[in-house]
């Protein structure tokens, strides 16, 4: 089954998006075919036998124009009317000094009227070449909508399988009302406390969890329902279907930063009204993968295969961040919200082992790159939070190293 995912990935990414070209829409050649006129028809004086009369037992072979770039060189009938007959003067001869004629039905030289038709048909073939590209453009960029609807199908179908169909959406409207209530110091409902007294208090309020919940250890993984198959996967599966999801997560980013790409397909009528964008693809993709990781990062099954699932994670959201912080659009910068609150609070709840790992390192500098970003509330609290703990952590394992005669004895559990 993993296997068939990859393939229909495979063969459903968008490509052409990356590479389309208004130029681009070629006309086949049986297209052509249908369209373009011939030149007008020039048959040397030698093929033709000349008669001085109509009348004549020798019946001229006259070339009969059956159908456009189609020329019958055959015996007229003998009851052949004579105005039917081709007929040479020398008016013709002073048209033609090199010996030869376009013909006509009438006898006379068709150079004029070829001339007149030519225009004619150049205008008629612009139109239909036109006619014939908007065409296939249209049916180019349908595929390409039908293409991006399975790409986006199929990571929500992913989702739903590794987590079921509502599990997912539930943890990112819980973290995301925690996060508001901490923005906000809004009154919560906790098992001690009891039922918030503060009259102001929303409607959705009593959805918030506790914020000590949320300051726990170990990454928060969902309450995952029976029909959920990420605990029944072995680590090889979940990582392909990881590979799998990293892949369309690319090429979505790769998409949604080409803006000059982006304004020409819109230009030409591409997904409506307003420019395209993948930022569902992008967004949905990466918090698969997040999930996936940081289940992985604490089950104990998966601990044989742990240090690549680490470096995997580590990877994973540091070129996430650094990608984060080069966006300009605020509407593209929303869509990344639910992603950075899971990434944000699951990093927080790590072990001191495993914090160190992570975040006390050159490498998790780019942390403090989204201090320069205009930040929703919800995520600066957050935010505020992982690196008030990076700095607590940072000076106990300093003081912690300045009482030891060697690094060895620090205590980074502590």
């Amino acid at each position: 089954t993993i296997d068939c995912i990859q393939n229909i990935f495979d063969d459903t990414t968008p490509q052409q998006l990356l590479t389309w070209r208004a130029a681009a829409v070629a006309l086949p050649n049986e297209e052509l075919h249908d369209v373009v006129p011939p030149s007008p028809i020039r048959i040397p004086r030698k093929a033709i036998h000349m008669t001085g009369s109509s009348s004549s037992s020798s019946s001229p072979i006259v070339p009969r124009v059956e159908s456009i770039g189609h020329v019958d060189y055959s015996v007229p009938h003998p009851n052949t009317h004579s105005e039917h007959a081709v007929s040479m003067t020398a008016a013709d001869n002073a048209h033609s000094p090199d010996g030869e004629y376009s013909m006509s039905e009438n006898g006379e030289d068709s150079i004029q009227e070829f001339d007149s038709v030519s225009v004619t048909s150049d205008t008629s073939l612009s139109a239909s070449n036109s006619q014939i590209r908007e065409a296939r453009q249209q049916r180019l960029f349908v595929t390409l909508q039908v293409r991006c609807l399975v790409q986006r199908s199929l990571i929500r179908a992913i989702d739903h399988i590794l987590f079921s169909s509502t599990t997912s959406k539930q943890q990112s409207s819980r973290l995301y009302y925690a996060a508001a209530a901490e923005a906000a110091q809004l009154p919560m409902q906790s098992a001690s406390s009891g039922p918030a007294t503060a009259s102001a208090s929303p409607v959705w309020a009593s959805s918030y969890v506790p914020t000590k919940l949320l300051q726990g250890q170990g990454p928060e993984t969902p309450i995952l329902p029976d029909d959920a198959m990420l605990p029944r996967l072995t680590a090889t599966q979940l990582l392909q279907l990881v590979h799998v999801l990293m892949a369309t997560h690319e090429f979505a980013k790769m998409f949604n930063s080409d803006n000059e790409q982006r304004t020409a397909l819109w230009k030409a009528g591409f997904m409506g009204k307003s420019k395209p964008n993948m930022w569902v693809q992008e967004t949905e993709s990466l918090l698969c993968i997040l999930r996936v990781l940081f289940f992985m990062n604490t089950d104990p099954k998966f601990e044989s295969c742990l240090s690549m699932v680490e470096e995997t994670l580590i990877s994973v959201w540091r070129t996430a961040i650094s990608y984060f912080c080069t966006l300009s659009a605020e509407k593209h910068r929303e869509e990344w919200t639910h992603v950075l609150l899971l990434l944000f609070h699951n990093l927080r709840r790590l072990g001191p082992e495993r914090f160190t790992l992570h975040l006390l390192h050159p490498g998790a500098m780019v942390l403090y790159s989204l201090v320069t970003v205009d930040l929703k509330p919800e995520l600066r609290c957050v935010l505020r939070d992982l690196l008030e703990k990076i700095h607590t952590r940072a000076c106990r394992m300093l003081r912690h190293a300045s009482r030891s005669t060697t690094p060895s004895d620090v205590d980074l559990h502590s």
